[in-house]
């Protein structure tokens, strides 16, 4: 196993790729798959294996297959294209015209089941496919065998939670029990979450390495039989980076230092942690009226229009972007802009957050080369400095975000080290920043009251851990079929968190008097009309009129499960955006709003439409 912990930029995909071809060369795999958090960040990384994935086979063998394995794959435009022309995914053994490749029938294949397209030779998704192997599901003895027979990838290995963690870890020693290689990547890597990695491997290996931690950074751990080491390399040339760090700790703060940047020309991103936040913001940028364009980027917009947004994102800051296009223009994102896009900015404002998700924000400054800039400047969102804060310190101004990152401690002292620091310089202080938050014995010393409150959250996660561990199959013990707890093959098992439903937005046409799919003439109308969203905050009753509500019976009846996946929202428009009356499991009459421009809003005050 290598571990390539280098800072954001820096090229540890590269890296990771021409290693795991160094691999395949010596016997140690057949392929590769590269498992990643997100759905967003497998796309994206999709996109740049097409371009050279067959470079990593000799010229003359069996054409290699590249696959996208996520449960939306079927969206993406570039991995059809792949495939070939077929729209149903279909093995394609009974093509009409009988001229089909024999690859291209293969690659089919591969792709009409995610659990066998980890059979492929080259396959890119999330991280949840190959942990689907460690779990008591039917297939997954399939899911391990596809893996094993291949270089695993994991990037971004800092992303997950200690449920995930675990399982991780747990994947990791089935694999090198049965013979597999993995590369890790990560920018930001606790040294003890580097240490449960390496434990899980070797475990699974039959070896145990013996390691003192070295503090260089960038660095390359390598574990193996006969000589465990660490390796120092000093960075690209040309990606080290000095970003000076200031701080608000007001709203109106960041609001004039946003306007100042934005009518100098420069172009901005305010990430924020949640997306009721990033509405909030929205509207109060709007009313400023200073950016020549301001964009809002969070995931709950319907899926085809979202991905219409980030089409817009890249068009906007991408590598393509022109400078006369960037010029005052503001996006005010959550965490989607963190990992998957490669975008820059002039100018950032990020709300306080763990110190490597802040690492990896300022990634997204003057991460282009576009001739003379000012020194770049990250500019952090935060309550005010408190040497003796109240246990209630972050989530007084952040109360969705003290949701989202529960331990205040690790972000008091981000942003006490930040403060004393000045400026995030990678890589010569990564290690050091990382260090000095995540280890409880380093400076700053977490007050008393945040020391407490964390101990609430620490409970749940070991508690969430061990859970991961009861679920997790043992690699000593066999299968254990009478358990009773084999069950059908579900990603949703990987994952330990607040539960979600699927809302089905529908378009209510007063005229005709018709409900239709909110991207009724998309391909794939059903999935691109879709949110995902949190049970607890959009558990509802639609309360319209008997005509609609006899439309939404009829939809029902014509979807592929009887609506039975689904919770249709019937959309009624008015002026220049839609709204849908419904009244909230704790009794309170609500209202659901939709436009192209914020995405989906609930909200109490019904009054605004008569009741």
């Amino acid at each position: 196993m290598f571990i390539i912990e280098e800072s954001t930029g820096g090229g540890k995909t590269e890296a990771a790729v021409t290693l795991a071809h160094r691999l395949m060369n010596d016997g140690y795999g057949e392929g590769i798959y590269v498992g990643l958090p997100t759905m967003a960040t497998a796309n994206a990384m999709y996109e740049r294996m097409k371009d050279c994935y067959q470079r990593l086979y000799c010229q003359g063998e069996n054409r290699p297959s590249l696959i996208l394995a996520h449960g939306s794959r079927h969206l993406s435009d570039s991995f059809l294209q792949t495939i070939g022309p077929s729209d149903d995914l279909s093995c394609g053994l009974d093509h009409p015209q009988g001229e089909e490749s024999g690859e291209a029938v293969c690659a089919r294949w591969l792709a009409d089941h995610k659990k066998s397209s980890l059979l492929a030779s080259i396959g890119v998704g999330t991280i949840d496919q190959g942990l689907i192997g460690v779990l008591p599901v039917k297939h997954q003895s399939l899911r391990l065998f596809g893996i094993v027979r291949n270089i695993l990838i994991v990037d971004e290995v800092h992303a997950y939670d200690r449920f995930m963690n675990r399982l991780l870890r747990s994947l990791l020693s089935f694999h090198a029990a049965l013979g597999g290689s993995a590369i890790l990547l990560s920018a930001t890597l606790p040294k003890n979450q580097k240490e449960e990695y390496i434990t899980g491997f070797s475990n699974g290996a039959g070896y145990a390495p013996s390691l003192d931690f070295v503090d260089e950074y960038p660095l390359i751990t390598h574990i193996h039989p006969h000589e465990c080491r660490q390796i120092p390399f000093l960075c690209r040339p040309g990606t080290e980076r000095d970003v000076k760090v200031t701080f608000f700790h007001t709203i109106d703060g960041v609001s004039e230092y946003l306007n100042k940047e934005l009518l100098s020309g420069k172009c901005a991103c305010w990430i924020r942690n949640t997306v009721s936040d990033a509405i909030s913001a929205y509207k109060m940028m709007k009313d400023r009226d200073v950016a020549s364009k301001i964009l809002l980027f969070h995931a709950r917009f319907a899926m085809g229009d979202r991905l219409e947004r980030e089409r817009e994102v890249l068009t906007q800051f991408g590598t393509q972007s022109l400078d006369e296009d960037r010029r005052g223009v503001l996006l005010i994102a959550t965490q989607v802009v963190e990992q998957s896009l490669d975008i820059d900015f002039d100018v950032m404002v990020t709300d306080l957050a763990p110190i490597d998700l802040v690492i990896q924000r300022a990634g997204r400054l003057h991460r282009h080369s576009r001739g003379m800039r000012d020194k770049p400047v990250l500019a952090i969102y935060s309550p005010s400095f408190d040497d003796n804060p109240k246990d209630s310190w972050y989530s007084e101004v952040f109360p969705g975000g003290g949701y989202v990152y529960p331990y205040h401690g690790l972000l008091w002292k981000t942003a006490e080290l930040l403060r004393s620091e000045g400026s995030i310089r990678t890589p010569d202080r990564s290690r050091f920043l990382i260090e000095s938050v995540y280890d409880p014995q380093l400076p700053p010393y977490i007050p008393s009251a945040l020391i407490e409150r964390d101990k609430e959250t620490e409970n749940k996660d070991r508690k969430a851990e061990g859970l991961a561990g009861s679920r997790a199959l043992n690699i000593s013990s066999g299968y254990e079929l009478g358990s009773g707890l084999w069950g059908e093959d579900d990603v949703d098992k990987t994952r330990l968190a607040d539960p979600t439903i699927q809302v089905l937005l529908c378009r209510w046409d007063p005229v005709n008097n018709v409900l239709s799919l909110w991207r009724d003439m998309d391909r794939n109308s059903i999935d691109m009309s879709r949110i995902t969203v949190s049970q607890r905050t959009y558990d509802v009753r639609i309360t319209v009129s008997p005509l609609i509500e006899s439309e939404m019976n009829r939809l029902c009846s014509i979807l592929p499960d009887g609506g039975k996946k689904d919770r249709i929202i019937p959309l009624i428009p008015i002026d220049d955006y839609y709204y849908c009356p419904v009244i909230h499991s704790n009794g309170q009459q609500m209202i659901i709003e939709y436009d192209l421009k914020k995405g989906m809003i609930i909200r109490s005050d019904s009054n605004v439409y008569g009741g």
